[in-house]
């Protein structure tokens, strides 16, 4: 009997912790902030890595009923490129809480800017 009261308990601490896991996936999935800071260290990496960048721009642009990224930039030869992340899998509007600021540029342009960079 020991044998199976030691498989009850780990059965036990097993499902205890995937419903810890679950609760974690459901608040990082409702969390503004979480996915606002991602797409803010994106950028930030972004820009990092540029070779002469002259300005950037990061946004997120609205697609299926989604938040997506995108990073425009310009470089000093006036060449200018989109860059997207093909990893991201977009975060649904109503999960993100915006201020009255980012409400009016988002109905006045279509899309929200996260940073700019010069």
């Amino acid at each position: 009997m020991v044998v199976f009261g030691e498989y009850i308990e780990a059965f036990k601490q097993i499902f205890f912790m995937g419903l810890i896991s679950d609760l974690f996936s459901f608040l990082t999935e409702i969390s503004d902030d979480s996915y606002l800071y991602s797409c803010e260290r994106w950028f930030d990496n972004l820009w990092k890595k540029m070779y002469r960048p002259y300005t950037a721009e990061g946004v997120l642009e609205i697609r299926d009923g989604k938040f997506y990224k995108k990073l425009y930039v310009t470089f000093r030869d006036d060449t200018r490129i989109v860059i997207t992340d093909d990893n991201d899998e977009g975060k649904k509007l109503h999960y993100v809480n915006l201020n009255l600021e980012q409400k009016k540029q988002l109905l006045r342009d279509g899309f929200l800017t996260i940073k700019e960079y010069e």
